[in-house]
């Protein structure tokens, strides 16, 4: 779309995205750099499980899971396996051995697209959603870099049909909420984009899930899940997200993994 034929929301939202791709681009300091690399990925958790929430639900897949994240959300059901799990090095044959039983991928952390002078969470997701053997990849983002992740995917020609993007922003105050609805047409408007966001009864959260389900985009890509790290906290908010997800007429995303004792 010409920039001219943009409304001034989408315009500060691929001014965002454009910042962040080049912000990216000098810290990779070549454009063929992830495709040439063979690098140690550092991960805290590589095991066989089931998907537990967004479009996925109940598919086996294979977590791998990046330790640092940008934000220290509260609701955070990985908080302490972060902050206590030591990082062990995997090559991309270690995760193919892994992804024979299920074909799937999950990458999830952790934030996948983290990425400074000594943080590489992007620069290895893609080099895994390069060279492992799937049949289907999740990537489970907060949206930090998401606009570089999509950039590099597009760049490298990767297999899109293959690949979901779950971005799940998270939204506590009205900066935050600005900052994210400026994007929803430059992220979600990206046929790999799926929406999954915790209905945490927040002002500003309810806010911007109303907001996007306003925009026209497919409100079947947009699935509410409801705040708790255990199963008694998701059982008290689950009437609140149920209620919300019909007035927005959008999915219901049940944490399965919470729910069940999931890994």
């Amino acid at each position: 779309m010409d920039i001219r034929e943009m409304n001034i929301e989408d315009a500060l939202g691929l001014a965002i995205s454009v910042e962040l791709t080049e912000k990216v681009a000098k810290i990779f300091n070549s454009s063929s750099e992830v495709e040439t690399i063979n690098p140690s990925i550092k991960l805290i958790e590589v095991a066989n499980s089931w998907q537990g929430e967004g479009p996925n639900t109940g598919r086996q897949m294979l977590i791998t899971r990046f330790k640092y994240c940008n934000r220290h959300c509260e609701f955070c059901d990985t908080w302490i396996k972060m902050k206590t799990s030591t990082e062990g090095s995997y090559t991309i044959d270690d995760l193919n051995e892994a992804l024979k039983k299920t074909k799937a991928l999950m990458i999830t952390g952790g934030e996948p697209t983290m990425q400074t002078e000594k943080i590489k969470h992007l620069e290895h997701t893609l080099y895994m959603l390069k060279y492992c053997d799937y049949q289907l990849a999740n990537i489970e983002t907060n949206g930090h870099l998401v606009d570089a992740l999509i950039f590099e995917i597009e760049r490298m020609k990767l297999d899109q049909s293959t690949i979901n993007i779950i971005w799940s922003p998270k939204i506590f105050t009205e900066d935050d909420y600005k900052i994210e609805k400026m994007r929803i047409g430059t992220i979600f408007s990206n046929p790999m984009v799926y929406v999954k966001i915790v209905a945490d009864g927040n002002e500003w959260s309810t806010k911007f899930i109303k907001e996007l389900a306003a925009q026209n985009y497919n409100q079947n890509k947009i699935y509410l899940m409801p705040l708790g790290v255990t199963k008694e906290e998701i059982a008290k908010n689950w009437d609140f997200c149920v209620d919300l997800a019909d007035e927005c007429n959008v999915n219901l995303s049940s944490r399965l993994h919470i729910m069940n004792d999931f890994v």
